[in-house]
């Protein structure tokens, strides 16, 4: 990269629409402006109202939303409690090229564990008919048993992809070792830990490849995960890595893998 060139970054965990959480309503337009404010390319994003409310409409006003900008991907949220609809709302969005994959919790959103006979029914309708997908999965302290629990799943569905959202937040030591042996998980560093290491950490035990940047926004701010980066004592490669190149290699595959099953073959498109 030419000296003075800004580092291109790419966020794969972040949230739109109403938590209910004092960090106020934040849409598309305002993510958009953080993005630029950190010269943020690409921010894939689910909806707070589909996770914490209703799951229909929050999908739809995600659909909406991310149209309005190429700049934003979307993640379709599944909820155990109801196979069924999640099975229909996956093959309604996932058809769709700009959510990228599906986003799944355990714990006190959804009352189930990740590893439960309901989310493996929807995962089996996603490994079918929508291979190279991204699974981001909320794995931090609101459930100890998820980490094990996420790598049973991924080694279930090969096919598909699972980011480690937060990778096990304040417990990482604990998540890494246990994600790091399934190669189709990747770690997604978000956390709202102010704690050395974890992303050193991360680089050491998943390796470079497997790691990328996420900031669970508005929870938490794309500037301040972009300093934990920025400080984390990793080589200008890896940072590279973490912040951009990772996350174009897991967008460009699942791309390749949806245009490929639609017209036989893989096609090398830009994401």
């Amino acid at each position: 990269m030419p000296p003075g060139t800004p580092q291109p970054i790419i966020d794969l965990h972040a949230h739109i629409h109403g938590f209910g959480l004092p960090v106020g309503h934040h849409g598309a337009e305002d993510l958009l402006r953080e993005m630029d404010r950190h010269q943020i390319e690409i921010t894939a994003v689910s909806s707070a109202l589909a996770i914490m409310y209703d799951m229909v409409e929050g999908n739809a006003a995600l659909d909406r939303d991310i149209a309005t900008s190429d700049r934003l991907r979307g993640y379709v949220f599944a909820n155990p409690n109801f196979v069924a609809t999640s099975i229909a709302q996956a093959r309604q969005y996932l058809a769709n090229e700009r959510f990228i994959g599906m986003k799944m919790y355990s714990g006190g959103y959804v009352g189930r564990p990740l590893d439960c006979p309901e989310h493996r029914e929807v995962l089996e309708v996603v490994a079918q008919e929508f291979p190279g997908r991204i699974v981001l999965f909320h794995c931090g302290e609101n459930d100890p048993a998820n980490f094990a629990g996420l790598a049973r799943l991924a080694d279930c569905f090969p096919s598909l992809t699972f980011l480690a959202g937060h990778m096990g937040s304040k417990l990482w030591r604990q998540a890494l070792p246990q994600l790091a042996p399934c190669a189709n998980v990747i770690a997604e560093i978000s956390a709202p830990v102010p704690a050395r290491h974890r992303i050193e950490d991360a680089v050491r035990v998943m390796g470079a490849d497997r790691v990328v940047f996420g900031s669970d926004f508005p929870l938490i701010r794309q500037g301040y995960m972009l300093g934990c980066v920025t400080e984390a004592q990793i080589d200008g490669e890896t940072r590279r890595r973490v912040l951009h190149d990772n996350a174009v290699v897991l967008l460009a595959s699942a791309r390749s893998q949806r245009h490929g099953r639609e017209a036989g073959s893989a096609v090398d498109l830009p994401f």
